[in-house]
């Protein structure tokens, strides 16, 4: 029986640096602090070249000094690792972020482009990535390849649709030999709350109007580890389409939740993925039913009848989604998000539903 590939931790500090804090060296040395697989484009328009490079590694919650409060972002005390890179032309710049996106399901897969009036698809390997303005109102590109979600941002000049596209297709590991370890870490394990204590950032949890309150204590498990208290929303279904259940997000008493989030990822790809958001009926913090759509982004939305259940479907784009469903069963409600591919189509995710809902 072959050996189990090892898991991953990256390196992270025990405190608040002073300053920037920033790690920069060669891409082995940046691999180091990244609990993501470090990507970087197979190759740049030609008049391209890397002006930066750094690695912003995890510390505690927290804010430095004042001066250096304006490196972080102002919406969150965390302080997750994350990459930055800006390319350098003739004219024109571009800044490339990559992050682990874990602190909620990564809203519409394209969370930096919120809010764009008009959002484009294109395939991207096994994957979807994104065209559109970001919340800079910086024309943008997004794609979410094993686990590493990158943001790319026109800062200067003017980059084509078609080099945003290519520079997002020629994405490799930067360091290979561990891309296999990374993706044998359970999400739950490289995740910020693991080793952090951590309030829900209320961001957007997919189409529908639902933020989790900001008061509610979160608990994070491997499948393995969650409490027997959770019996009753261990849900199946999602395994027929080749998803595996890999962590629970507690949100809430865990005696009486207000969610509880499951993360199933494929057996063939652990970058794509589904989540299963649970909840009693008119639990305070909790989804609510019927759903209200976010309006202000756009998207198509419909109601199915399965099994003599109203379920409340949205989607960006028929042909791959991102697909989002909510629905009740006795005192359940439930929210289904997954994760867009050029397989998840609209019958595609209409046969999921009708598995978990029937």
């Amino acid at each position: 029986m072959p050996a189990a590939t090892p898991g991953w931790m990256a390196r992270t500090l025990p405190s608040l640096p002073a300053g920037k804090g920033l790690i920069e060296g060669d891409a082995r040395q940046q691999q180091e602090w990244c609990n993501f697989l470090l990507l970087r484009p197979a190759s740049l328009p030609g008049d391209l070249s890397v002006a930066s490079s750094s690695v912003r590694p995890e510390a505690p919650p927290g804010r430095p000094g004042e001066g250096d409060a304006a490196l972080r972002p102002d919406w969150t005390q965390s302080n997750r690792a994350c990459h930055r890179a800006v390319y350098a032309g003739r004219r024109r710049r571009l800044r490339v972020k990559q992050f682990l996106y874990d602190y909620a399901p990564p809203a519409f897969d394209h969370p930096c482009l919120w809010e764009s009036a008009r959002v484009e698809p294109f395939v991207n390997g096994g994957h979807i990535g994104w065209l559109g303005t970001d919340f800079r109102r910086l024309r943008g590109a997004t794609t979410h390849v094993d686990r590493t979600l990158v943001e790319l941002s026109v800062i200067d000049g003017r980059f084509s649709d078609d080099e945003l596209v290519a520079i997002c297709r020629g994405l490799r590991p930067a360091v290979p030999e561990l891309r296999d370890r990374l993706l044998a870490t359970p999400l739950v394990d490289l995740c910020y709350r693991r080793r952090h204590v951590e309030p829900p950032i209320a961001v957007p949890v997919g189409y529908w109007a639902h933020k989790r309150r900001e008061d509610a204590r979160v608990s994070v498990y491997r499948p393995e580890e969650a409490p027997a208290g959770l019996a009753g929303f261990d849900y199946p279904g999602l395994e027929r389409s080749g998803y595996r259940l890999r962590g629970l997000f507690v949100f809430g008493d865990e005696a009486a939740p207000q969610e509880v989030d499951r993360v199933f990822e494929h057996r063939d790809d652990p970058g794509r993925h589904a989540r299963l958001l649970i909840s009693t009926n008119d639990v305070p913090g909790g989804l609510p039913f019927p759903p209200r759509r976010e309006t202000r982004q756009p998207c198509s939305q419909r109601t199915v009848e399965i099994a003599r259940r109203t379920v409340h479907h949205a989607f960006l784009d028929a042909r791959y989604g991102q697909h989002e469903a909510v629905w009740s069963t006795g005192p359940l409600t439930f929210m289904l998000i997954v994760k867009p591919t050029p397989e998840t189509g609209l019958t595609w995710f209409e046969d999921l539903l009708r598995a978990l809902v029937e």
